[in-house]
C-alpha cells in the first residue's frame, strides 16, 4: 500500500492511498503521521472516498516532521563516494520541515 498526502485545486492537505493512476481519498491529512504502530495506515487501507486522478491532485511530502536530524558520512562508502576523508566525530545536520518538497517539485523558498 502506498500511502499519499496530497491537495487538490490548492484546498487542505488531505490523506489518500495511491491506486494506478488515482488517489482514494481517506479524508484530512491534519498533523497525522506514518510510523509503525499509526492508526493512519489502518485510515488509509480502509478508505472508500473519492477516486481522484493522479493528474488532478499535487502530492506533498509524506510526512509533517517536528525535525529530522541527519548524520552525514555515516559511512565509509558514503565518505568514499564523497571523495572526503572519515569524520573524527559524528557530522550532525537538521533538516526542517519547510525544506521539504513534494513528488516531482523543485525546492522552493519560505515566503517567510
Amino acid at each position: 500500500m502506498r500511502a499519499v498526502r496530497y491537495t487538490r485545486d490548492g484546498g487542505e492537505a488531505r490523506i489518500g492511498r495511491l491506486e494506478g493512476d488515482h488517489v482514494v481519498d481517506a479524508g484530512p491529512a491534519g498533523a497525522i503521521g506514518f510510523d509503525a504502530s499509526s492508526e493512519a495506515w489502518a485510515t488509509v487501507a480502509a478508505a472508500a472516498g473519492e477516486a481522484i486522478a493522479l493528474d488532478a491532485v499535487r502530492l506533498l511530502h509524506p510526512v509533517v516532521p517536528g525535525k529530522l536530524i541527519g548524520i552525514g558520512l555515516n559511512y565509509r562508502d558514503h565518505a568514499a563516494e564523497s571523495e572526503l576523508d572519515i569524520p573524527a566525530v559524528p557530522v550532525v545536520f537538521a533538516k526542517f520541515g519547510s525544506s521539504l518538497t513534494g513528488h516531482g517539485e523543485r525546492g522552493r523558498r519560505s515566503a517567510a
